[in-house]
C-alpha cells in the first residue's frame, strides 16, 4: 500500500492518500473484474489526532469529474461536524487537482447530509448527486 500525507487542517485533523495494491490477498487484478475498476481507486484516510476517523474512495476517468464511490465517518464521530470538515477538505483537494464536479450516490440516510453540503440531484434520479466545486465556498 502506498501512503502519502496530503494535508493537515490543524493539530487535530489530517488526510493521507493511499493507493491499494493488495488487501489481504486481493490483488489489483481482482479489481479489474469490475469495469469501473479498470483505473485504480484512490483512497483517502482522515485522521482526528492520530486515530482514523473517515475513509473516502474516489475514482475518475475524466479530467473534470471525480466520482466518490464511498465516504464514511466512524459512527461515534457523526453529528459533531467532522463529516462536513472532512468533505469540504476533500472537495478542496479535488478542486486543486483540477476537477470541477464531484458525483456520488447517496443513501436514504445520507441524502440530507449531502443536500446540506449543496449537492443536487442529477435529473430524475433520487440518490445520484452532483456538486460543482469550481468556486471556493464562502466561509
Amino acid at each position: 500500500m502506498f501512503i502519502e500525507h496530503i494535508t493537515e487542517f490543524d493539530d487535530r485533523l489530517s488526510i493521507v492518500e493511499c493507493m491499494l495494491d493488495e488487501i489481504e490477498g486481493i490483488t489489483t487484478n481482482s479489481f479489474n473484474i469490475n469495469p469501473y475498476r479498470e483505473i485504480k481507486s484512490l483512497y483517502y484516510l482522515g485522521f482526528q489526532v492520530d486515530l482514523p476517523a473517515c475513509v473516502l474512495e474516489a475514482y475518475s476517468e475524466s479530467v473534470s469529474e471525480v466520482l466518490i464511490l464511498n465516504f464514511g465517518l466512524i459512527s461515534s464521530l457523526q453529528g459533531v461536524g467532522l463529516g462536513k470538515l472532512f468533505l469540504l477538505s476533500f472537495e478542496e483537494l479535488f478542486r486543486n487537482q483540477g476537477y470541477s464536479n464531484i458525483l456520488l450516490t447517496a443513501t436514504p440516510k445520507s441524502l440530507g447530509f449531502y443536500a446540506a453540503m449543496n449537492y443536487v440531484k442529477i435529473g430524475k434520479s433520487e440518490f445520484s448527486l452532483v456538486k460543482n466545486i469550481l468556486n471556493k465556498p464562502n466561509k
